[in-house]
């Protein structure tokens, strides 16, 4: 099992990449608000435990799709250093288990392009950040960083299509299409 991680900050094109990915490759996606939406249907965004069942439905997809050897997951996520490193560690534990490999791709943009393309209509339906405002807030509030790890691919999606980025993907890592 190999585990494509997209992850950068919001608006630079992680979900869109990851579903040309999943058309190219045929992978399976757990997109990162999956579980942030599964999290607020019982609990409010600032609430004690939210990050918590966050976290722990992540660890029980990846745990799961490494023990039933699904051959391709994309999973994307906003990653902060050192914020999120213990997350991370863990996700790693789980994935060596199994001997699953993590594949990471750092996907970065201007903030300028980030601001244009973050007040896309589909961006407020999906509940994600859709604002300027709360852009910058998230910017002014956490460090976007790629995890801290030799393979980690680093491609800007500025002026480059989905499609390009994710034959880049596939080709870095010898994906194999459908």
């Amino acid at each position: 099992m190999q585990l494509i991680y997209l992850h950068g900050p919001p608006a630079v094109g992680k979900l869109t990449v990851a579903s040309q990915l999943v058309e190219t490759t045929g992978a399976r996606l757990f997109d990162n608000h999956v579980a942030i939406d599964l999290a607020r249907s019982v609990l409010s965004f600032e609430q004690d435990g939210f990050w918590e069942l966050v976290k722990r439905a992540r660890l029980l997809v990846l745990e799961t799709v490494t023990q039933q050897n699904v051959p391709l997951v994309i999973m994307t996520s906003c990653y902060s250093d050192p914020e999120d490193r213990e997350t991370l560690e863990a996700y790693e534990e789980v994935l060596s288990r199994f001997n699953a490999k993590i594949l990471p791709v750092y996907l970065q943009c201007s903030e300028e392009e980030m601001r244009r393309r973050v007040t896309n209509p589909d961006r407020k339906e999906r509940r994600k950040i859709s604002s300027e405002l709360d852009l910058k807030q998230f910017i002014n509030d956490t460090i976007c960083t790629p995890i801290p790890r030799q393979n980690c691919l680093r491609l800007s999606t500025e002026g480059v299509s989905p499609r390009d980025t994710a034959d880049r993907i596939c080709r870095h890592f010898d994906l194999r299409s459908r």
